[in-house]
């Protein structure tokens, strides 16, 4: 079982700040089924983004202090080839050349279904990921959408954490 964990939960985690207090619970019997390896937690580079464009120096340096509580996705970027370049003095130069968007098509779907680009990509590399839920507290932009995001990611599932502990029994 797989969850991917949205910024404002991946975040609030780290700063222990999540509201309101049942979700903070919540969380936190997520991270703790984590370590106990009942239950594999992911986030992705665009949750690193996010935390990156804190404007506060002191909760940047939280959020990058305590990365490792949720692990980074190894696949949340695709390789598209190589480029190489030669100088005349005999140098040689090969560089990957990388792309974020890991399902063009779903990615054009979710946007068409009303999603931002930060909240498709999230959604995008849940479903790449095959991600069992995708928790967020996002009351805004993603939970409204839940049943279009299910609809197109099926099988999965968008929760508040307090519904997957529900969901897990724990």
């Amino acid at each position: 079982m797989k969850a991917y964990l949205d910024n404002v939960v991946a975040s609030g985690l780290a700063r222990a700040d999540l509201q309101p207090a049942m979700e903070m619970k919540a969380a936190e019997a997520i991270a703790r089924a984590a370590q106990a390896s009942v239950l594999e937690i992911v986030t992705s580079t665009e949750s690193h983004r996010e935390q990156d464009r804190a404007a506060e120096p002191s909760v940047r340096a939280v959020l990058h202090g305590k990365r490792d509580q949720v692990p980074r996705m190894s696949d949340d970027h695709k390789i598209l080839g190589f480029s190489q370049n030669t100088d005349p003095c005999g140098g040689y130069v090969v560089a990957p050349l990388v792309t974020d968007v890991v399902d063009e098509t779903l990615l054009a779907q979710l946007q068409a279904a009303g999603l931002k680009r930060g909240d498709a990509y999230h959604i995008m590399y849940a479903a790449h990921g095959r991600c069992d839920w995708f928790v967020t507290l996002d009351e805004r932009d993603i939970l409204p959408r839940k049943t279009d995001i299910e609809a197109l990611c099926a099988p999965l599932r968008v929760v508040r954490p307090s519904e997957l502990t529900v969901s897990l029994g724990f």
